[in-house]
């Protein structure tokens, strides 16, 4: 079976990557952040060399933040997405792809792996903190998660919760 893993969550650093990266080590598939998909697309917005977005980003993460949620939403109007161009490129293989925060972007998302013959399995994940400190995404994309992981800021809790989840996807497949 080739699985499709979508990640999101409700909040900068609830344990997106954390939790995407775990999966895709455990199953040994792609992992890819839909940031990815869309940081070349700013660099040559800004005239920025390749590179300088991740470089910044590993240093602040909130460097270039606004311009990555702008890019986004452009790609989400011209009808292709981030989730789906980060799709594009982990091709039928399956994979697990964090970061999508559109309803519209989830559910073009997962039509385009079903089509792939992809078994999708949505996890969300969030943490207790800073209520003033949300995210961009949309309420919907939180409700459609078939599996919620609670981030009590302990590492162990979050990959133990993630390896539940891989079992049951697994074990059910």
């Amino acid at each position: 079976m080739k699985y499709l893993f979508i990640i999101v969550g409700d909040r900068p650093q609830a344990g997106k990557t954390t939790t995407g990266k775990h999966i895709a080590k455990v199953l040994a598939i792609p992992h890819m952040s839909t940031s990815a998909s869309i940081n070349a697309r700013v660099e040559k917005r800004l005239g920025l060399s390749a590179g300088t977005v991740i470089a910044a980003r590993k240093v602040e993460p909130d460097n270039y933040r606004k311009d990555l949620i702008i890019e986004g939403d452009a790609m989400a109007a011209e009808n292709y997405p981030p989730g789906v161009a980060c799709l594009d490129i982990i091709g039928d293989k399956g994979g697990v792809i964090e970061g999508i925060r559109r309803e519209q972007e989830l559910a073009d998302t997962i039509a385009a792996a079903l089509r792939r013959g992809l078994k999708v399995t949505v996890v969300a994940i969030t943490r207790a903190g800073n209520e003033a400190d949300p995210d961009n995404t949309e309420p919907g994309v939180m409700n459609r998660a078939d599996y919620m992981i609670y981030n009590n800021s302990d590492v162990a809790s979050v990959l133990c919760q993630v390896d539940l989840i891989i079992q049951s996807v697994v074990k059910n497949a």
